[in-house]
């Protein structure tokens, strides 16, 4: 027997922020630098990643990863930094 559990954030009126498939995305960005590189990890395209991500950023208000131009694209920042103090 295995116990299993899944979460997800919600707003306060209820509507869904963030679950664990986009939580499992936003680690693999931070622990591998890149947004290509973390969907790659977590085996999902660019665009459905790109698409998650926005999501996320859109329903909780604020960046979860920072934005560089010249070749870097989307790189991971101290995802547990940024989720602790909101």
């Amino acid at each position: 027997m295995r116990i299993r559990a899944k979460f997800w954030l919600e707003s306060d009126q209820g509507g869904f922020l963030l679950g664990p498939g986009t939580l499992r995305l936003l680690l693999a960005v931070e622990e591998r630098g890149s947004l290509k590189a973390g969907a790659r990890a977590v085996r999902l395209g660019y665009r459905t990643a790109w698409a998650r991500l926005n999501r996320a950023e859109k329903a909780l208000g604020f960046p979860l990863v920072e934005r560089r131009s010249g070749g870097k694209g989307v790189v991971g920042v101290p995802l547990r930094l940024r989720l602790w103090s909101w």
